[in-house]
C-alpha cells in the first residue's frame, strides 16, 4: 500500500489517511465478538471507533472547505479579471 501513487501527492495522503482510518476500525470491530469477553473493554472501544470516525469526517471536511474555498477564490479573480477586460 503506497507504492502506486496515481492521484498527485496531496490525493495520495488523503487517500491512505481514509484507508488507514478505514483499517482500524475493522480491527476495532474485530473486538466485539466473543473473541473480547470483557464488557467494559468493548464499551471503551466504542468510544475509541466513534473517536477514530469523528477525526476521519472533521479532517474530510476540512480539506472539502479548502477547496471550496480556493475554487471560490479562483472564480472571483476570474470574473473580475474578465470584467476589467
Amino acid at each position: 500500500m503506497g507504492r502506486v501513487q496515481p492521484y498527485d501527492r496531496s490525493m495520495t495522503f488523503v487517500e491512505m489517511f481514509n484507508e488507514g482510518t478505514i483499517l482500524l476500525c475493522m480491527y476495532c470491530f474485530m473486538c466485539f465478538t466473543p473473541f473480547v469477553p470483557d464488557l467494559l473493554v468493548r464499551h471503551y472501544l466504542g468510544y475509541f471507533v466513534c473517536a477514530i470516525v469523528s477525526v476521519n469526517l472533521l479532517f474530510n471536511y476540512y480539506l472539502l472547505g479548502l477547496n471550496l474555498l480556493h475554487r471560490l477564490r479562483y472564480e472571483y479573480f476570474v470574473y473580475y479579471a474578465r470584467k476589467d477586460l
